[in-house]
Order: structure tokens, then C-alpha cells, then sequence
């Protein structure tokens, strides 16, 4: 049996081509995005694992017709799919959104507090927060101050590190918290990763609109690079779309 919300080389291959199909025939993208990466093993990148990721990043790249990226309710993004269908592969075209209770970043939790949050910086943490241990450390610097019996050290040693340990579990939990907070929708909106957060119960009402707005924008800048000339870039067009929009607007207000 296979990993779930993984990319396989197979699987990969297919997202690749219908990305390919899909932009030939002018169809719009809905991506429902809810992976954690690409599988890694050493079979897989015999089978092409990289090549397909690569393709799918190159038909991004180069898809012509207005595209979505959803993480829908409770899905997640994450690993080498965050890179593949982010926005800034295609920012012309692409448009990302997330649910409430989605998440994304590219290392989950446990990973990132392997690097951000070791067990030297969490036991630094216990002894400024911790006043049991506060007060241990205490006792066992003014032990070492005053030429304190080394059996009485080597007593307050290992009470420290017996409840250094028992305070692990407990810290790890925080720190794993900590780092889920920064993978949160309304996080990833802040930062600019996605537009918006789209509760799920709206999300039919919105991408409908915005797909009727997107496409009629689309219609309306090939129109204006096919009289202005293809130097005139899709961006520019669509510039150029919302200043007469907004001109029309204050005539008739």
C-alpha cells in the first residue's frame, strides 16, 4: 500500500500531463491541493520522481488560462508540493487560497523544532520559565561558589537533569504548538503565501465569481496584446483593465 497525499512518479507523471491537456484546450485549473510532498525513495528517482516534478513546475510556468490553488478543509501543503504549485511560479495566472483549518509551509511541525527548537535552546527555555528548576540552579551555583560538598553538587546535578527530563515531553508539545501556529490559513495570508482564506462552505459562491471575473479579464487583455502588440505583457493588460475600470467608475459616481 501507498503513502497517502504523496506524489509518486506515476501519479506525478499524470498531474504533469493533465496540466499539459488542460492548458492546449483552454480550460481554466482548479488545483484542490492536499499533498505533503514527493516520494523520495531511491526506486522512485529511478522512475523519475524529479523529472515529473519538474514538468509539473514547467506547465505551471507556462499555462495560459486563469488558475486556482485551494487547500481545502483540513487539507494540508507541504514538502516539495509547496514549491510545485505556488503562486510565484506563475503569478499571472495563479492564485492561491486556503481554507480555515488548512495548513501549509514546507517542513511540518516535528521537523522544524528538529532545527529551530533543539534540546539545548528547550532546556534553556525550562530554566528561565521553570522556577523549580530556577531555584536548583541557583543552589547548585552558589554550591559551586562556596566550595559546596561535592556530594551535595552531585546531588543538585542530578535533580536538575532528572527534572529536565521530566519537563521534556511537555516543552516538546509547546514547541510543536508553537511551530503549528505559523502554518495556519490566516497566517499564510498574512505573509502573502495565499489571497485570501475561504471558509469552505463559501468557496463555491467565491471561485465562481472569480472564475466569471478572471475569464472576462482574460478575454479583454488578449484582446488589448493582440492590437497593442505581444511587448505588452498579460500584467500590463490587466493594469490597464482596472484603470479604465476605476475611470468609468468616477465619471459616472
Amino acid at each position: 500500500p501507498r503513502a497517502g497525499q504523496v506524489w509518486f512518479p506515476d501519479s506525478a507523471t499524470k498531474t504533469a500531463q493533465a496540466l499539459l491537456d488542460f492548458n492546449r484546450e483552454g480550460l481554466p485549473l482548479f488545483i484542490l491541493a492536499n499533498w505533503r510532498g514527493f516520494s523520495g525513495g531511491q526506486r522512485d528517482l529511478f522512475e523519475g520522481i524529479l523529472q515529473a516534478g519538474s514538468t509539473i513546475v514547467e506547465n505551471l510556468r507556462t499555462y495560459n488560462q486563469p488558475a486556482f490553488v485551494y487547500i481545502p478543509m483540513a487539507g494540508e501543503l507541504r514538502g516539495g508540493a509547496w514549491v510545485v504549485v505556488g503562486s510565484k511560479i506563475n503569478p499571472d495566472r495563479i492564485e492561491c487560497y486556503a481554507e480555515r483549518t488548512a495548513k501549509g509551509n514546507v517542513l511540518e511541525p516535528q521537523g522544524l523544532i528538529e532545527i529551530k527548537f533543539r534540546s539545548e535552546e528547550l532546556q534553556d527555555c525550562m530554566g528561565r520559565l521553570d522556577p523549580e528548576l530556577v531555584n536548583l540552579k541557583a543552589k547548585l551555583q552558589g554550591a559551586k561558589l562556596g566550595n559546596g560538598n561535592p556530594s551535595d553538587i552531585e546531588s543538585l546535578q542530578k535533580s536538575i537533569e532528572a527534572r529536565t527530563k521530566q519537563l521534556m515531553p511537555l516543552y516538546t508539545q509547546i514547541a510543536i504548538r508553537f511551530a503549528e501556529l505559523h502554518d495556519t490559513s490566516l497566517r499564510m495570508a498574512a505573509k502573502g503565501v495565499i489571497r485570501k482564506v475561504v471558509d469552505w462552505d463559501e468557496s463555491r459562491s467565491f471561485f465562481y465569481k472569480r472564475l466569471r471575473r478572471r475569464i472576462s479579464e482574460d478575454v479583454l487583455a488578449k484582446e488589448i496584446r493582440r492590437v497593442a502588440g505581444e511587448h505588452f505583457t498579460h500584467q500590463s493588460a490587466i493594469e490597464l483593465i482596472k484603470k479604465w475600470y476605476l475611470a468609468s467608475q468616477a465619471e459616472t459616481g
